[in-house]
C-alpha cells in the first residue's frame, strides 16, 4: 500500500498483532480439520495441502482484526472472540476461492488461485468450490460456536451464582430452560456444520 506521495503506509499495529496472534490459531484449526480429512475413504491429500497452503498464504487479516477490534471496544475480553475473528477469514477464504473461480482469476496473495493449484480442469475447479464451501461450513461452525457458548457460559455462571444447591423456583427452572434451549442451538450449529461438511 502507498501514500500519495508514494512512501509506503505502515499497518497499523492492531493488524499487525492479530495476524501474529490468528495465524498460530487459524493454523492449528487447519491442522485438526485437515487431518479429519484423511481419515476419509477417498485420497484428498492434495486438495487439503492446497487448502492449507491458500489460507495461510498471508493476506491482510483485515475482517478478523476489525471483529476483534469491535469486541474489545464494547468491553470484551479478546480470547472470547478469537475463534469468531478466525471464522470470519474462512467466510472471507470462502467467498474468494469461489469469486477466483468465477472470474477465472490465476493468482491470489502471490500464488495461484485454488482452482488454479487443483489443475484447473473440471475436476480441480469442483474440488476448489467443495473445499471453499468446507471453509464455509468451518465459518460458521466458529463464528455459532463462539456466540452460543458465550452465551452459555453467562448463563451458567449467572445460574451456579444465583441458584445452585437451592430449592427450585419458578424463575431457576425459567433459567435452566434457557439454557437448554442455548444447548440445543449449541448442538445444532454444529450439526449443520458438520452436514455442511460432509
Amino acid at each position: 500500500m502507498r501514500s500519495p506521495r508514494g512512501a509506503p503506509l505502515n499497518p497499523p499495529d492492531c493488524i499487525v498483532e492479530y495476524a501474529r496472534i490468528a495465524e498460530p490459531r487459524l493454523r492449528a484449526f487447519l491442522d485438526d480439520k485437515l487431518r479429519a480429512l484423511e481419515a476419509l475413504p477417498v485420497a484428498l491429500r492434495d486438495v487439503a495441502d492446497a487448502l492449507r497452503d491458500y489460507l495461510l498464504r498471508g493476506g491482510k487479516r483485515l475482517r478478523g482484526a476489525l471483529l476483534l477490534l469491535g469486541h474489545e471496544a464494547a468491553g470484551g475480553q479478546r480470547e472470547a472472540a478469537l475463534d469468531a475473528s478466525i471464522g470470519v477469514e474462512l467466510l472471507h477464504a470462502y467467498l474468494l476461492i469461489h469469486d477466483d473461480f468465477m472470474d477465472q482469476d490465476d493468482v491470489r496473495r502471490g500464488g495461484p488461485t485454488l482452482h488454479r493449484a487443483l489443475g484447473a480442469d473440471h475436476l480441480g475447479s469442483s474440488l476448489a468450490l467443495l473445499a471453499g464451501s468446507l471453509c464455509e461450513a468451518w465459518a460458521y461452525q466458529l463464528l455459532g460456536a463462539a456466540y452460543y457458548n458465550g452465551e452459555f457460559k453467562k448463563l451458567a455462571a449467572e445460574y451456579k451464582e444465583k441458584y445452585e444447591g437451592k430449592e427450585e423456583t419458578p424463575e431457576s427452572k425459567a433459567l435452566f430452560d434457557r439454557i437448554n434451549l442455548v444447548l440445543d442451538r449449541i448442538i445444532d450449529a454444529y450439526a449443520r456444520a458438520v452436514a455442511l461438511s460432509n
